[in-house]
């Protein structure tokens, strides 16, 4: 381990001992164990040439914030699930979780470790666009109008923009089958994005890099917001400051630790107060409102976001007492098949077994339903979680293992093929895809990567094969 990895960790674990005391000692070792694990495969794949916006590296963050610490915080701040339909030992499951996430996380390390290759690339600096600015222009505005007319359909099915915020306001049922036409216009931001990018020039933006980066920041927020971010969806908007960040440290200059913590505090922020129109809709605009009426945050707003929107600590340790208190049958893999029947339209609907609602419902509240039944479940569980929906606690955690291969042949291809090339605009929407596949359900990654990923993906296919050559420098 590196000196300031080591120093880093005595820091922390020094910090835990003095504000939480004897709840720390529960979770020392587990913390410590699966630090070690984490650091070992940052570092190795951080020599390879992994970034923080590459699967890997982004993954292992999101264990060690989201599964080591999360359940250290929970216990010891007293923070737990978010309107928990009843009251557990909470201290002694999160105890027990912690101890599950370390099993899985070494089996994570296993998977990835083993899979990783040590090849680096070239970088991006090493290289120049040689392109058709004529074809360029055109493919670019086709995709750009598509995406635009898509947006522009969507609002008219409300009656317009004010419309389309009532609606989300009154009733948010109507927003339901939309999901082709998010597919195509939601991705408008990144594809404004990169086509100014090329279009202004790496160099010129360098020459002046704040200002570039401010305006085209500006820009890149208040399109998220129109396309998809007043939606209700406050990961819309974030992932999409991801994917901003992700392009401007790979393609442009790297990030320094002060952009890093200025982000967060915006993150944090525009999360706090974006939960204000999550929960009012358009009336949250009359300034009647604030973040203690939505009820959303009887503690700190910050470790509440944290815990409740980054992790998923305290639901998978409310379902582990429900495994031990209820008779729930696990549903064998019935919620994974439910979210391939997504990938054909309308197969779903011929699809009459439990999916992560039916499932989530049962474990939830401790009551048989009708597995094809419309359930209300607004509580995501992560992969851990839908996987003890599925299958026992133990063998869940093979989920780990498996999420680390395929993390790690993710890592490979960002590094091997797309790091000198125009695909390294995917790189950090491969990144985002790999923590969200983390902390997020099955229906929601498959529906993740498709309304975010498969247009910009087309639109980088054809600049590939039709527009781009690579120069050497």
């Amino acid at each position: 381990m590196k000196k300031n990895s080591l120093f880093f960790l005595l820091i922390v674990n020094l910090f835990f001992f003095i504000v939480y005391n004897i709840d720390y000692s529960l979770f020392f070792l587990q913390f410590n164990i699966s630090y070690i694990f984490l650091e070992r495969l940052l570092y190795q794949s951080t020599r390879y040439g992994s970034t923080i916006f590459h699967p890997i590296p982004i993954t292992c963050l999101i264990l060690l914030f989201s599964f080591l610490i999360a359940p250290i915080l929970s216990v010891g701040e007293g923070v737990y699930l978010f309107n928990a339909p009843k009251d557990i030992d909470w201290n002694y499951y999160l105890f027990i979780l912690s101890l599950l996430y370390t099993l899985g996380i070494i089996l994570f390390y296993l998977g990835a470790k083993y899979n990783l290759v040590a090849i680096k690339k070239n970088n991006i600096e090493n290289f120049l666009f040689s392109y058709n600015k004529t074809k360029f222009v055109t493919i670019s505005l086709i995709f750009l109008i598509f995406s635009f007319v898509s947006q522009i359909f969507i609002f008219s099915k409300f009656g317009g923009v004010l419309g389309y915020l009532n609606s989300w306001t009154e009733d948010r049922e109507q927003f339901d089958g939309l999901g082709i036409w998010y597919m195509i216009a939601e991705p408008f931001p990144v594809l404004l994005l990169i086509m100014l990018l090329i279009l202004i020039g790496r160099d010129r933006i360098l020459r002046n890099k704040y200002k570039w980066v401010i305006f085209l920041f500006i820009l890149f927020f208040i399109s998220k917001l129109i396309f998809g971010g007043f939606r209700g969806s406050r990961s819309n908007t974030i992932w999409g400051l991801f994917w901003f960040a992700g392009i401007v440290h790979l393609y442009l200059f790297k990030l320094k630790k002060i952009h890093y913590i200025l982000g967060a505090i915006f993150i944090f922020s525009f999360m706090s107060l974006y939960s204000i129109y999550k929960t009012y809709g358009v009336d949250s605009f009359s300034g009647n409102y604030s973040i203690e009426d939505t009820n959303r945050y009887s503690e700190s707003p910050i470790t509440e976001i944290y815990l409740g929107d980054f992790s998923r600590a305290t639901i998978n340790s409310y379902q582990l007492s429900q495994l031990y208190n209820t008779d729930y049958q696990y549903k064998y893999g019935q919620t994974y098949l439910y979210a391939v029947t997504m990938l054909l339209p309308g197969l779903n609907k011929l699809y009459d077994g439990y999916n992560k609602n039916s499932a989530g419902y049962e474990i939830v509240t401790g009551s048989k339903v009708y597995p094809s039944g419309d359930y209300h479940n607004s509580r995501v569980f992560g992969i851990y979680g839908e996987g003890l929906l599925n299958f026992n606690p133990l063998f869940s955690l093979f989920l780990f293992g498996f999420f680390g291969v395929v993390v790690a042949k993710l890592d490979n291809i960002s590094r091997i093929y797309f790091s000198d090339n125009v695909f390294i605009f995917i790189i950090p929407f491969l990144g985002n895809l790999s923590f969200v596949a983390l902390v997020s359900d099955s229906d929601n990654v498959i529906f993740f990567a498709f309304k975010n990923g498969f247009l910009i993906i087309v639109y980088l296919l054809v600049l590939h094969y039709f527009v781009f050559r690579k120069v050497k420098m």
